[in-house]
């Protein structure tokens, strides 16, 4: 049995009470990555869908990526949820609105791109969508809203509200919400009631980080005297900054690296890591370096494969869904040899792992995308008790830049391992401020004694 947790309970009956008002047709709701916005929808959608006064309204759940939509799917399914439909094209969902079917529809928010005009103008369809930042400007958001005009449409996030997504979120906030949020559930909310881990960086081999800004400088510097045309013919021309970051020697050194973390720090407690490269073709460098120092059953690649890839590429990388969904459930599985995914865009939203500890990060992300792809490894499993990030790139070493979001709360999201090992030294010293005098060489039951004297009135003792 599924029991809702509390900040599920709490959206699900607050969008319910807004459909059945009928009077505000809109609402945000904000909870933190890991703490189960998929849940909340399957509660939503059958709430909305058993209430007999919306007269068996249509409930649509939405997605932007196709990772997400067999999550979703998979979690309607698993929930038992009946009368779910999902659609496989722009025609099927077209022909399900325009035929008024009352269900369940999981669907992509690009099935709307080529929808003329109005498909449903019922006023008890519900939209539930899901991380749409960006999908939701433009012409595909305004096509969406044309499709349905009488619609309800309530947009879920584990990502605050950023500058640059202030249009994005007057979308779905409403007036009548203050915070800009119909429900609201931080990171900080989240770790109190240990729906998720406390989430931490270890900046490593700094020799190999990309300090842009100093490239940036130092390149318009040189390029002074040059016309804006010149400039931009010699960046063409130039190194890409992709070609530093796949140099073979650089690859291996980052590859060495991780094998000797992984082994000494990760592979002991029984978790399990995600690389992250800049690209597709990285991600075969790191696999190929791996295989030298490693078995090749340890790791794989999970990327998209092009129309224009090499016939060798594809034939080593093609994968379709279900042998993607085998990968993963080994990938999950304790006991199976299988320890690293190696990915670039695939895999970083909507991927649930909990035996997933550490992504190691070679790859320029910020905001929304840096946010998602590093909360993968902050979901609950036992004995576990943070996940890590392992930053090869230079992500992190300006964090608030990284994190440039309206919540200032969100840059304390992710914390140096550093400052961890600084608290820890004072938190050591304090408890030996109990024990003066005490020679700590001497073992067993003496020690034992001596360090008994140390605190042998009650007041010691409550102070220890």
């Amino acid at each position: 049995k599924i029991i809702t947790r509390v900040q599920q309970y709490e959206g699900t009956n607050l969008i319910v009470k807004r459909v059945k008002e009928g009077i505000v047709k809109k609402g945000l709701i904000w909870h933190f990555q890991g703490s189960g916005k998929s849940l909340l929808m399957v509660f939503t959608a059958q709430k909305l869908r058993r209430s007999s006064e919306l007269k068996s309204p249509t409930v649509l759940i939405i997605v932007d990526r196709i990772d997400l939509d067999t999550q979703i799917t998979a979690t309607f399914n698993a929930s038992d949820v009946p009368n779910i439909v999902a659609t496989d094209s722009r025609k099927e969902l077209e022909r399900l609105l325009k035929q008024d079917t009352r269900k369940i529809i999981i669907t992509m928010m690009h099935k709307f791109a080529e929808a003329d005009g109005v498909l449903n103008d019922r006023d008890n369809i519900i939209a539930l969508v899901d991380e749409a930042h960006r999908t939701q400007e433009g012409d595909l958001g305004r096509k969406f809203r044309d499709a349905l005009p009488n619609a309800f449409f309530f947009g879920l996030t584990g990502t605050p509200i950023n500058k640059r997504d202030r249009n994005t979120f007057r979308t779905f906030s409403a007036e009548e919400d203050l915070s800009g949020y119909l429900s609201r559930y931080s990171f900080e909310d989240s770790l109190r009631d240990k729906a998720t881990l406390p989430l931490h960086f270890e900046p490593r081999l700094l020799d190999v980080h990309v300090e842009k800004e100093i490239i940036d400088a130092e390149f318009s510097a040189m390029t002074a005297s040059l016309s804006d045309e010149q400039r931009a013919q010699l960046v063409q021309q130039a190194a890409q900054m992709s070609a530093f970051l796949k140099s073979p020697e650089r690859v291996r050194k980052i590859v060495e690296d991780i094998v000797k973390h992984f082994n000494e720090k990760v592979d002991p407690q029984g978790f399990k890591a995600q690389i992250v490269c800049p690209d597709r073709f990285a991600c075969d460098q790191y696999k190929q370096e791996l295989d030298k120092i490693i078995s090749p059953d340890e790791s794989v690649v999970v990327i998209s494969i092009n129309h224009s890839d090499d016939d060798d590429f594809k034939r080593k990388y093609r994968m379709d869904r279900d042998k993607q969904e085998k990968i993963l459930d080994r990938f999950r599985d304790p006991i199976d040899p299988l320890k690293f995914v190696i990915v670039t865009s695939k895999l970083l939203t909507g991927f649930d792992a909990p035996i997933l500890q550490v992504m190691y990060l070679d790859k320029a992300m910020k905001d929304h995308n840096l946010l998602q792809a590093i909360c993968r490894t902050n979901r609950v499993y036992k004995d576990k008790s943070h996940g890590l990030i392992v930053d090869y790139y230079g992500v992190f070493d300006n964090v608030a830049k990284a994190l440039e979001f309206d919540e200032a709360t969100v840059r304390h999201v992710i914390t140096n391992i550093g400052t961890l090992k600084e608290q820890l030294k004072q938190a050591v010293s304090m408890c030996l401020e109990h024990f003066p005098n005490v020679d700590r060489d001497i073992e067993g039951y003496e020690g034992l004694l001596l360090a008994q004297e140390c605190v042998n009135t009650n007041t010691k003792r409550d102070a220890f």
